[in-house]
């Protein structure tokens, strides 16, 4: 606990609830979108790069809803925080450099404690190339934006509102056309009682 500064609280408020996990959950779970779309384990399924790019893509967006002029310099350390998280992946899981390899990565970049640098590391030994899907996930919704165009408020509302899917199904929602995204997405029920 004494290492949860105010920068972490803030942050994992914007991750992990508004509008982060949280927040794609509630439109996940309200969408009328099929069941597929929605039943899923996020950490072993091919919706975590999707489910943690959104959360780590909602720090950036709203690094200045706190009103504190400190808080986008956190949001940048935490990006460090990312890269870090899949350098140990690589030392623990391909590599086999063994744990204080990447105890040390958090001690020397991200200037963590003892107990915390063994924490991530621990946690990172009982989920294997998990948090490598945090920039993964950022990384690759990023490009599929900029590849394709979309401006932000548009772009956030489908990524939020396309349930607990790949990132290959994301793609594939953005060349349909707006009308058969929302058939799929808001209306599926509708349309599927219709033609049976």
């Amino acid at each position: 606990y004494q290492n949860l500064t105010e920068g972490w609280v803030k942050l994992n408020a914007v991750h992990e609830c508004y509008p982060g996990h949280h927040a794609h959950a509630v439109k996940t779970a309200a969408g009328d979108m099929p069941l597929s779309f929605k039943a899923v384990s996020a950490l072993t399924s091919r919706a975590a790069p999707l489910t943690e790019g959104v959360a780590v893509r909602s720090e950036k967006l709203m690094q200045d809803i706190f009103e504190d002029d400190l808080f986008p310099l956190f949001v940048a350390y935490r990006r460090l925080h990312i890269s870090v998280r899949v350098w140990a992946d690589l030392l623990l899981h391909h590599f086999d450099k063994g744990a204080e390899s990447a105890v040390q990565l958090y001690r020397k970049y991200m200037h963590f404690s003892e107990k915390v640098s063994r924490g991530q590391v621990f946690s990172q030994q009982l989920t294997p190339g998990y948090f490598t899907v945090y920039y993964y996930g950022l990384n690759k919704i990023q490009q599929m934006q900029e590849n394709f165009g979309w401006a932000d408020p548009e772009f956030t509302e489908l990524i939020f509102s396309s349930g607990k899917v790949s990132l290959r199904t994301v793609r594939n929602l953005i060349q349909l056309s707006a009308e058969e995204r929302d058939m799929l997405l808001n209306n599926f029920t509708e349309r599927f009682m219709k033609t049976n």
